[in-house]
């Protein structure tokens, strides 16, 4: 593969392995046709995985409910280390996402119940 390939693998598999604990032994919740939830309650913590399987990118944007994931019903949902690609704004119950998502392709966003956006890079 092309270094460029070879750099995205990487990059994919590093990310996994921060997240392995939720795609491993987290709650797993349909959010909608595109987006899915992997969800650890006990720790507050989700990953959502947005979708696009168009041969163009795609701008998606979506509301999720904690209690929708398995978090805490009256929380708000707060981003942790977006991408310049998603916007988190937290809301009474959870969160207004905002994704501009490269074709054939999915972003990957972990979101935690709390008051507001502390998200980092």
């Amino acid at each position: 593969a092309d270094p460029a390939t070879r750099l995205a693998q990487r990059r994919a598999v590093k990310l996994y392995r921060e997240l392995e604990a939720f795609f491993k032994r987290g709650r797993f919740f349909g959010v909608e046709e595109r987006v899915h939830a992997h969800a650890l309650p006990e720790r507050g913590e989700a990953v959502l995985v947005v979708f696009n399987m168009k041969e163009a990118a795609a701008r998606e944007s979506f509301e999720v409910r904690g209690a929708d994931i398995g978090l805490p019903a009256a929380a708000a949902l707060e981003g942790i280390r977006l991408s310049d690609r998603l916007v988190v704004r937290p809301a009474p119950g959870g969160a207004r996402i905002d994704a501009e998502v490269p074709a054939l392709s999915a972003l990957v966003m972990r979101v935690r119940a709390g008051a507001g956006l502390r998200g980092r890079r």
